[in-house]
């Protein structure tokens, strides 16, 4: 939707880890580490370098001992290398990173203080974005984004109930708790992560807000939650405090989430599905040069795991995943009025690769047929087809290929392929 769209069409870069287990609980977990930390980054005891879990290793022990006592440092590096080999705007080769850092802090270990948690994340991204090269609303890479350096999220936890219910406030990324999908995590388009329908206050710019869990059984769960909407008037509110939750310019993005998990196949085989409403309460120009006071959206998310290389092993990651996305909107406002999207994943297809993964996408975007939307195509569709090669447990390349039809509903623009290469290093 005007601006709010804009922000929302890129997903989380930091896609949400699989579960597989049926009822396990969602934690989200940002990537790893500082490049200051390399200099006095320690080999695990037992294991070399290409054995550790992290490139920087456990600093002689300190790592270790402060996760004991309730501080957990994390981070990572992803960069990415692209070129639009074809179409779109223009032929060229870009290059953009994503350096991220965080820090968890358990009071309960660290002051007595039961079942709450503090949480820290700042990140770093340089680069030119791809986009502009593509010419497509929905974004090829959910790491695209202008450069930015900010502290991007600071939030309290607080769990009741042995974790029955949950309540979570301060600065936090709308998709980490909201449209979550768990098949589509080695996919890099945007639209495979959250609805580009949405406007939800994401990557790059989480918003402050008050949100509220409750696990009714452990088949479903209810969330809700009241945002900062003040990026529908153009803040950029990734970089910015409560301020404009609490003030002017007063706008706020409510949402709704209703989940259910199963389990197939005795067991083996869990799925889920998550149905979401949001309201938007600020001002929004239409496309007919009026204005409507708040809009509404609606999106759904579906994963299935259909099979599993070792069906008696539940922490057996191989096999075959499916994600289906769906989103809705109002075209009078709303530069995307309805969307679709498909992810398949394939881990472990060839014989002793188990960690490698094979996906495919398939993602739709129905435009505005509004006459004041300019579009001169009704729909933007991508075809992506990736490949994650796990090359030590620290370190992942990704070859990624696309197809986008018609970017931008840009009649002008030719359809583009879009070649990318991805590195994700856990420090």
């Amino acid at each position: 939707m005007d601006r709010s769209t804009a922000s929302s069409r890129r997903a989380v870069a930091r896609a949400a880890a699989h579960r597989v287990a049926c009822g396990a609980p969602r934690r989200y977990r940002g990537s790893l580490g500082a490049f200051a930390w390399l200099a006095c980054g320690g080999v695990a005891a037992g294991q070399g370098w290409l054995e550790q879990e992290r490139l920087t290793g456990e600093w002689g022990g300190a790592r270790t001992s402060l996760a004991e006592a309730g501080i957990a440092i994390e981070g990572g590096w992803t960069a990415e290398l692209a070129r639009v080999l074809d179409g779109g705007v223009r032929e060229r080769t870009t290059f953009h990173n994503l350096l991220d850092v965080n820090v968890t802090f358990d009071l309960e270990a660290l002051a007595g203080l039961p079942q709450v948690t503090l949480f820290l994340d700042a990140y770093s991204v340089n680069g030119r974005q791809l986009s502009n090269d593509v010419g497509d609303l929905q974004a090829v890479s959910n790491l695209d984004s202008a450069p930015v350096h900010q502290i991007a999220e600071v939030w309290y936890e607080q769990l009741f109930d042995d974790g029955e219910w949950r309540v979570k406030l301060g600065k936090i990324d709308a998709n980490s708790e909201f449209s979550v999908v768990e098949n589509s995590g080695e996919l890099l388009h945007s639209s495979l992560a959250v609805s580009p329908t949405t406007g939800a206050p994401i990557y790059p710019d989480p918003a402050t807000a008050i949100c509220a869990f409750w696990s009714v059984s452990e088949s479903w769960c209810l969330s809700a939650g009241c945002f900062d909407g003040a990026g529908q008037e153009g803040v950029r509110t990734g970089g910015r405090g409560p301020k404009t939750f609490f003030s002017a310019p007063d706008d706020l993005y409510w949402i709704a989430e209703c989940c259910a998990r199963w389990c197939c196949n005795d067991g083996r085989l869990p799925g889920r599905a998550a149905f979401g409403l949001s309201h938007h309460s600020g001002t929004f120009d239409r496309f007919d040069g009026g204005t409507d006071d708040g809009t509404e959206t609606f999106y759904a998310t579906f994963d299935q795991l259909f099979w599993r290389e070792h069906g008696d092993d539940p922490e057996e990651l191989q096999g075959i995943g499916a994600a289906l996305l769906l989103g809705l909107a109002d075209e009078k406002v709303s530069e995307v009025a309805r969307h679709a999207a498909l992810g398949v994943q394939w881990a472990g297809l060839v014989d002793g690769r188990d960690d490698d993964v094979l996906a495919f996408a398939l993602s739709w975007a129905d435009l505005s047929s509004e006459a004041g939307a300019g579009f001169g195509e009704g729909e933007e569709i991508a075809l992506e087809l990736a490949w994650k090669v796990q090359v030590t447990p620290w370190l992942v390349v990704r070859p990624d290929l696309q197809r986008v039809f018609q970017p931008g509903g840009d009649a002008s623009l030719d359809d583009a392929w879009v070649g990318m290469v991805r590195v994700d290093v856990t420090l």
